[in-house]
């Protein structure tokens, strides 16, 4: 998967940003300092289209938030992801998804500014 292919999902507001490592201009979480991060993505969705919400490490796919089932309220799906990564000291994060392949709020005009569907969580577990 290339990088290309996605667009950035991007926050209007944040609830909190200790640190300040989350851009919302960017939509990147940078690394301030090197060491263990644990992510945690949730993302609810309606429809029966494909939920490409992928978490990228600098240009590396290394997780995709996809459509299950058993999650479904009424309809609408929820779906999270946790994952720990290794970051050295200007490494990126970022949630990026493919317009009008998801059913995500906002995929119809393929922007994605501040998706209430969408729950981004970044935090240091270890410093190096």
């Amino acid at each position: 998967m290339l990088d290309t292919e996605y667009k950035p999902i991007t926050f209007a507001s944040l609830h909190l940003n200790e640190g300040k490592a989350f851009n919302p201009s960017s939509a990147k979480f940078t690394a301030v300092e090197s060491g263990i991060y644990q992510f945690t993505v949730t993302v609810t969705a309606q429809g029966s289209g494909a939920l490409p919400v992928v978490l990228f490490h600098n240009d590396l796919v290394i997780a995709t938030t996809a459509r299950g089932g058993s999650t479904t309220i009424g309809k609408f799906t929820h779906s999270t992801n946790l994952v720990l990564l290794t970051l050295d000291v200007g490494d990126t994060v970022s949630l990026k998804t493919r317009p009008k392949h998801s059913g995500l709020w906002g995929s119809i005009t393929e922007e994605f500014v501040s998706p209430s569907d969408v729950m981004f969580a970044g935090q240091a577990v270890a410093i190096m």
